[in-house]
């Protein structure tokens, strides 16, 4: 199990087993923490959040080789995240109407371990770019965490930092 990068405590719903009561679609998973154990606290999620913040770039900033996290749907219905790579961009793709309004989509190829998919979206939608800068991105967000409050909200001092 991968370890929570902000500030963390024991779940309070399982008190860090990871199990809570049985179910036929999940079994004994703990839905506090996912079967964690640990759960963030109020500056731990602030600071989760700001690392998103972070992460996220525009589709039109999106380079070959990128690295970028996406959603799919199972046929029970689960969602899941994956991390996909950019095997081609084409900027001049299909009009999409919106509002009485022509967009161009930007259709983008990914390969993930599920094998390569198409994607059409707008330019100025934002996605979660993985890698590249992460440790950098990681060091910013401990030093927002290291401005809040306990219930997670910023210092006059922090509000400096995360401009």
């Amino acid at each position: 199990m991968s370890k929570l990068l902000f500030e963390s405590q024991p779940c309070t719903r399982c008190h860090g087993s990871g199990k809570y009561s049985y179910n036929q679609r999940h079994g004994t998973v703990c839905y506090g923490c996912g079967g964690k154990g640990d759960q963030l606290t109020k500056r731990g999620s602030e600071a989760q959040r700001y690392f998103r913040e972070l992460s996220m770039v525009l589709v039109e900033d999106l380079k070959i080789g990128d690295s970028i996290r996406t959603n799919n749907v199972t046929h029970g219905g689960d969602v899941f995240t994956h991390v996909t790579i950019i095997t081609g961009i084409d900027h001049d793709g299909p009009v999409a109407i919106c509002n009485n309004v022509e967009h161009t989509m930007t259709t983008v190829s990914l390969k993930s371990k599920y094998g390569e998919t198409v994607w059409y979206t707008s330019p100025s939608n934002n996605v979660e770019l993985v890698g590249g800068d992460r440790k950098l991105r990681i060091e910013q967000a401990l030093a927002y965490q290291a401005t809040l409050t306990k219930t997670g909200n910023g210092t006059k001092r922090g509000a400096a930092l995360k401009v």
